[in-house]
């Protein structure tokens, strides 16, 4: 039994009494009893179950749609893009006739055929997920998260700007941010760093403002990535389709399940630094 069907057994047996739940675990392997009874799980609904691809669908970022809908001939996808939300038919600049209405039948029709091909059925729920601290993460939208990952990589840029000696390359750097970004930066450069990262890669004389952002950004995922190591595979699944698939795709691959612990409790509280500097706003 894999890690999902062992938690969903988790949710229906925390639907028992804990005297019965004890008595019906007795009938699994020990392998599983211990791995049952070290989740943290208190769940018992199952309504997350029943309409995770409802919900899943209206966090789903609309370019992990456009490779499900080659399959489709063309006459068919006017159908399916009816099926979708707004944001995600404004997405896809789709040029086809959209249906105002459809039956709930033939758009739940065409929401399975997304899914399967996503293959949304293989992964947990959000609230069956272990319990987490970077659980908010998986409540923002994909501007948000961009956000976020935008002030992840200033960390990279404060160690870079530290050591910095000509002024109008400092100049250059601080007109390329935006003034909460150049506030936050000062504030991450007056900080004692205990995590030392590879130097981000900047030729300040050659970079437009544009490239240096851009360069911060891929550090700021990457740096995301790292921050999340010891979280569920499923938990960051969830974060890379609410993002665009290029950066979801990015962040899938540079993720690394159980890295170093030390490392990656810096690179958590990052993250909940940033998210807590935002909140300011």
């Amino acid at each position: 039994m894999n890690t999902r069907g062992l938690r969903i057994l988790n949710v229906l047996l925390n639907r028992y009494e804990i005297s019965e739940k004890k008595e019906l675990l007795k009938f699994l392997p020990s392998k599983f009893q211990e791995e049952l009874s070290a989740q943290d799980l208190p769940f018992s609904a199952i309504a997350p179950l029943l309409f995770q691809h409802q919900h899943t669908l209206e966090k789903l970022h609309y370019s992990w749609l456009e490779e499900p809908l080659k399959i489709f001939p063309d006459e068919i996808k006017a159908l399916l893009i009816s099926s979708l939300l707004p944001f995600q038919r404004k997405g896809l600049q789709a040029d086809f006739k959209v249906f105002t209405f459809l039956p709930s039948s033939i758009k739940n029709f065409f929401k399975t055929k997304v899914f399967q091909f996503l293959k949304i059925e293989s992964v947990l729920p959000v609230e069956f997920l272990p319990q987490s601290e970077l659980a908010i993460l998986l409540q923002m939208d994909k501007e948000k998260l961009v956000e976020i990952i935008d002030f992840l990589g200033l960390y990279d840029l404060a160690a870079h700007v530290r050591k910095i000696v000509n002024p109008n390359h400092l100049k250059k750097i601080y007109t390329a941010l935006s003034p909460k970004e150049f506030h936050f930066l000062k504030l991450c450069i007056n900080a004692k760093e205990k995590l030392s990262s590879p130097p981000i890669e900047i030729d300040i004389a050659k970079s437009s403002p544009a490239a240096i952002k851009k360069n911060i950004h891929k550090r700021g995922l990457a740096r995301l990535a790292r921050a999340l190591s010891e979280e569920h595979q499923d938990f960051v699944w969830h974060l890379a389709h609410t993002l665009d698939r290029g950066r979801g795709k990015i962040l899938q691959e540079q993720f690394h399940p159980g890295k170093n612990h030390l490392i990656t409790s810096f690179l958590r509280q990052h993250v909940v630094n940033v998210i807590n500097f935002l909140k300011k706003d």
